[in-house]
């Protein structure tokens, strides 16, 4: 358990940002410097600015920026390559890793404008042989302003390096410290797979369907005597009290990405397939 306690940090604790936190008066290219010096620590869900490039198109309605990077930025540190996101013939959003002579590549989009609060989902197409334990994918909203931890929300299918780690996290940052705002369950790949959160002002609801089955959690805890079974639970030691609960809405987009947990090398190149994403205003 204590193992896994190291570990989840490690995996949760990923944005250059929050490493630089209490550093804000700092450049952003000072933040970018020693962004790139701390290497593989720097394991965030985002995306680190700068942006080199950005390429737009259109699913599902909405407006999106495909990623270019010039070199590895995080999450990982990785290379991210607008030629990994694409549309296939029915209209689907396909993100890819590929590997080429100047090594692996990931994918990344933003949406184009921020949506605020809401029902958000995300549909699936099964994913063949699963994700390989290297290789995550995310879902998650992201704001550039450091406020409320880049109001960072997180649905992530990801193993973390390690095959027999459930590959569902739920995490609602900041989650260094705190495993009450983080929870883990298992699902099966090899079935379509819908994503969702609601997510309210004080309240956010995640929900995973697949193969017939729903894992659900949610946050802040209904009650103090929830014992969610998938949930992470610390192993002695408490971390210092969250300075929120749920961010409240801001200038938040929704991202997509999949990308190398530490950069390392996968065994094989990956894809996953986006066949809907669909947003619902908060009904007032």
């Amino acid at each position: 358990m204590q193992m896994w306690k190291m570990f989840r940090m490690e995996a949760t604790t990923r944005s250059p940002c929050s490493l630089c936190a209490g550093a804000t008066n700092l450049s952003r290219q000072a933040i970018l410097i020693l962004a790139v010096s701390l290497g593989s620590l720097l394991m965030s869900c985002s995306t680190l600015v700068p942006r080199y490039g950005e390429r737009h198109l259109d699913f599902d309605g909405y407006g999106w920026k495909a990623i270019d990077s010039e070199g590895a930025i995080g999450p990982g540190p990785n290379r991210f390559s607008a030629a990994n996101v694409r549309l296939d013939d029915s209209g689907r959003l396909v993100l890819s890793t590929r590997r080429d002579a100047s090594g692996w590549s990931c994918a990344e989009v933003f949406l184009d404008k921020s949506l605020s609060y809401g029902r958000y989902e995300l549909r699936l197409l099964p994913i063949e042989g699963g994700l390989d334990p290297q290789v995550v994918f995310g879902f998650y909203t992201w704001d550039e302003s450091a406020a409320f931890a880049h109001r960072e929300i997180d649905i992530e299918i990801a193993r973390w390096g390690r095959s027999t780690h459930p590959n569902l996290n739920f995490a609602v940052q900041p989650s260094e410290g705190h495993d009450e705002r983080v929870a883990v369950s298992e699902i099966d790949l090899s079935s379509p797979v819908t994503m969702r959160f609601d997510w309210s002002p004080g309240s956010l609801r995640f929900i995973v369907l697949d193969e017939g089955r729903r894992t659900e959690w949610s946050f802040p805890s209904p009650s103090p005597s929830d014992t969610v079974a998938s949930r992470a639970m610390p192993e002695g030691g408490e971390g210092p009290p969250p300075p929120f609960l749920v961010p409240p809405d801001g200038n938040e987009v929704v991202s997509l990405n999949l990308w190398l947990f530490q950069g390392r090398s996968p065994e094989k190149p990956t894809r996953v397939v986006v066949s809907g994403f669909s947003y619902t205003p908060l009904s007032n």
